[in-house]
């Protein structure tokens, strides 16, 4: 059988023979048209009738190496990346659009540890281990597949249909081993209604995500692993690997998602070169840890509610001083988003029926952690002295915040934490056209910080003799305060050249980019203070 990678990769090169145009390609911007409408990203996939330029597609192929402690608490300070893509914006008929995409991206990093999930974000809890003494290499595959298509149903109605579908595939090489299985699907169906200035769409959302934990020993059994079963803030309970609990030996756990939600569009042109683009989606999102059987053991249920609202002003200025004839495009993006999470661990008991099978019997369950994120984003975009569809100049200022509320209970004891942290973007790219090609170099800054204390421990009631304080992992816990916290600037650059390549007429691009990341302050069981990355890009715009 063919694998996922060989068929990405033979898709990828496969274009680049039929690929044909004129030099006029140097002059298209695969990421610029994708940003010119709001529309074009909505998971309202209606929103792709409203895509006006003539079919653009990329591939790309990008080799990554970082090296540096300032990572967060779950991530390598060592590791090599490669990323192939390829995606699409194509007008099948006078009435259809179709946008397509298909990613590979293969992770190895070295001296990791921590979670054994592909990521920790926005879990109910998690599974970490208990040591800093058994890091070792861990490697991930993820295959991405995005298909969307919009039609004009009838006069001012379209409708559409999207479905991204990502699988992955994560595992340690070192006791204690884990596999990780991911597999992620979300479904959207929608409407679009074009009375006159005013645009309206509304759509349904789907998604289910699995992710199949097994834990395993290839050396000594002789010694003793141990997993924190993290409630929140690095507080829960100690967990030694065996034949039981949540690190089951051989035993294929999943911890199951499913969110049900509804999508909101509306979009105001009071004039030619003036837009207005509003998006606000709620879903509601439940799961559980374990199998769903009487025969086997679900540990936990949690249930989520999240929001989010995106805006997008947009405007078109006919020309500017010093470049009589050339529009510039300028933008204005706001992003709020929230989730509100609950987990809950069940109890129970063993029993047997009459022919001596074993079964659970379930009674109340206890909560073990509330969890809110809220996060948000603002940016404004300035493309300037267009040329065709590449700009002569792209300015962009983005502010980026996100606010953590986390409380953890183990009775009578339980910890909150609250932390906050802000972040600043500039950065500017300059396009040089030549005879022969056009040059693009970009440069970058950043700089964020965040506030809030790392953990308080409470208690509801004065715990008895007999009660023990719960677990903790404090060296997780002050990597990952460090990497939200501490002051830390980011510099970046990049040069690239575009050329249309002999006998295909295809725009070919190569690119070179580097960031440095320090922070002017470290902690306890920090792994550095500073992070550097290189990464290398050749791909093709058709």
């Amino acid at each position: 059988m063919f694998s996922p990678r060989l068929i990405i990769i033979s898709a990828i090169l496969a274009v680049a023979p039929l690929c044909y145009g004129q030099d006029s390609l140097l002059l298209r911007d695969y990421q610029f048209v994708k940003r010119t409408d709001a529309w074009l990203t909505s998971q309202n996939a209606a929103g792709l009738t409203r895509f006006s330029h003539s079919a653009i597609s990329e591939a790309e192929l990008s080799l990554k190496k970082s090296k540096g402690g300032l990572v967060d608490w779950y991530e390598s300070p060592d590791h090599f990346q490669a990323t192939a893509n390829v995606e699409s914006f194509t007008r099948i008929s006078q009435r259809a659009v179709v946008f397509g995409a298909m990613t590979y991206d293969n992770f190895s990093g070295r001296d990791m540890a921590g979670t054994a999930f592909v990521s920790p974000n926005h879990k109910p809890f998690d599974i970490v281990e208990d040591s800093l003494v058994n890091t070792g290499t861990k490697h991930r595959d993820t295959y991405r597949l995005t298909g969307a298509v919009g039609v004009d149903v009838w006069r001012t109605l379209a409708a559409g249909i999207r479905l991204d579908y990502t699988a992955a595939n994560y595992a340690k090489y070192k006791d204690l081993r884990h596999k990780s299985k991911l597999m992620d699907m979300q479904f959207t169906a929608g409407v679009l209604l074009t009375p006159s200035l005013l645009t309206i769409g509304i759509n349904y959302l789907y998604r289910r995500t699995t992710e199949s934990l097994v834990f395993s020993l290839y050396g000594s059994e002789d010694k003793v692993y141990k997993s924190l079963i993290d409630y929140g803030t690095f507080m829960g309970r100690v967990e030694q690997f065996g034949s039981s609990g949540y690190t089951d030996k051989g035993q294929e756990m999943p911890l199951v998602d499913d969110y049900n939600g509804v999508g909101i569009q509306l979009s105001l042109q009071p004039t030619g070169g003036l837009t207005f683009y509003n998006a606000l989606t709620y879903a509601r999102r439940k799961g559980y840890y374990g199998r769903k059987s009487p025969y086997t053991i679900t540990y936990t249920n949690h249930h989520a509610d999240l929001l989010t609202y995106e805006a997008r002003l947009s405007w078109t200025v006919p020309e500017l001083v010093g470049e009589t004839g050339r529009q510039s495009m300028f933008s204005a993006d706001l992003t709020l988003s929230s989730e509100n999470l609950e987990n809950q661990t069940n109890t129970y008991r063993e029993l047997s029926n009459e022919s001596g099978a074993h079964y659970y019997e379930y009674y109340d369950p206890v909560k073990t952690a509330n969890k809110l994120w809220r996060n948000g984003h603002f940016g404004l975009t300035a493309d300037l002295f267009m040329n065709g569809d590449l700009p002569v100049w792209t300015l962009m200022a983005s502010l980026d915040w996100q606010n953590r509320q986390q409380t953890s209970y183990l009775y009578p004891y339980f910890r909150r934490q609250h932390l906050h942290q802000t972040k600043v973007t500039l950065s500017a790219t300059r396009h040089l056209l030549t005879p022969k090609g056009v040059w693009t170099f970009s440069l970058s800054t950043a700089y964020q910080k965040g506030r809030g204390e790392p953990y308080t421990d409470l208690t509801f009631a004065e715990p008895s003799d007999k009660q023990t304080a719960p677990a903790t992992m404090d060296a997780w816990l002050w990597r990952e305060y460090q990497y939200i916290v501490a002051p830390q600037y980011t510099v970046g650059g990049s040069c690239a050249y575009a050329f249309v390549f002999p006998q295909t007429k295809l725009k070919t691009h190569v690119r070179l980019s580097a960031t440095h990341r320090k922070a002017n302050q470290t902690y306890e069981y920090s792994s550095g203070k500073d992070c550097t990355s290189l990464v290398l890009t050749v791909g093709c715009t058709f």
